[in-house]
């Protein structure tokens, strides 16, 4: 694994720890599921023998999901995972 998504699997990992209104009121911590999800898609994006991302970024939700930016050269893809099991995906350059 890179140096970069260790970095972003130890930001995730901070998410757990988001105190209940983290943002101005709002706001709740991913579940743990939802965090080892997260990890995994981070360390399955960097061992990917079809092209590992250059970057990536994770942002948290209000709602307990996690969006990850992976960047591609000029291009982007999105992903979030949500409290709801869904992964919603967006690419784009």
């Amino acid at each position: 694994m890179s140096l970069k998504s260790n970095d972003a699997i130890k930001k995730i990992q901070a998410l757990a720890l988001l105190p209940g209104g983290w943002n101005y009121g709002e706001g709740i911590a991913p579940p743990d599921s939802l965090v080892k999800k997260a990890t995994d898609l981070i360390s399955w994006a960097f061992r990917n023998p079809d092209g590992a991302p250059n970057d990536c970024e994770v942002f948290p939700g209000t709602e307990g999901e996690i969006l990850v930016v992976f960047y591609y050269g000029s291009e982007t893809l999105e992903v979030e995972l949500t409290r709801k099991n869904n992964i919603i995906g967006e690419s784009g350059d």
